[in-house]
């Protein structure tokens, strides 16, 4: 909500939530990848076999961690809190090594997936939560245009990868 309205207070209620989440993530986590993590899953997954999806939970977890954490560095430094500075640096740092992880675990060099079935959600992921470089963008887009075609999924021009929007 904080990205569209600029409204902070939003971010100030919920920070503790969101403190407690990363920390659920973190306890689940070695090396910045997760495993063991359960959910919903891949619910919306076109031709599914089951209802939750094929998009790995481990994969899921990863991708929502990264973002989780960069999330809440980003919420500290808009919410002034310098007393948690290093900390904040350190959860930032965290971000990092998360994303770079995902990367290192499920980006092969030609932008697909690798260690996990191969999904929209988990390209979209990837690039929504910007846990990519930015020279694997275009890969990945490319690789999740090709599985929205293989789906019989419309595809228009406007729909293409463009760069995350950071309100902080």
């Amino acid at each position: 909500m904080y990205v569209h309205t600029g409204d902070a207070q939003v971010l100030a209620e919920n920070f503790e939530m969101m403190e407690k989440l990363v920390g659920w993530y973190r306890s689940k986590s070695t090396d910045g990848l997760t495993s063991n993590v359960d959910g919903f899953g891949d619910w919306l997954q076109p031709h599914a076999s089951n209802q939750r999806g094929d998009t790995s939970f481990d994969l899921l977890g990863t991708t929502f961690y990264a973002h989780g954490t960069q999330i809440l560095a980003d919420s500290a430094r808009v919410l002034n809190r310098d007393e948690d500075a290093k900390r904040y640096a350190a959860e930032a740092a965290e971000a990092a090594e998360a994303k770079h992880a995902f990367c290192e675990q499920y980006i092969d060099a030609n932008g697909k997936l690798q260690n996990a079935p191969e999904t929209q959600m988990a390209h979209a992921l990837a690039i929504a939560f910007d846990l990519i470089p930015a020279d694997a963008k275009e890969k990945v887009g490319a690789n999740l245009v090709h599985l929205l075609g293989e789906a019989d999924v419309p595809y228009t021009p406007q729909a293409r990868v463009s760069e995350p929007t950071n309100a902080g």
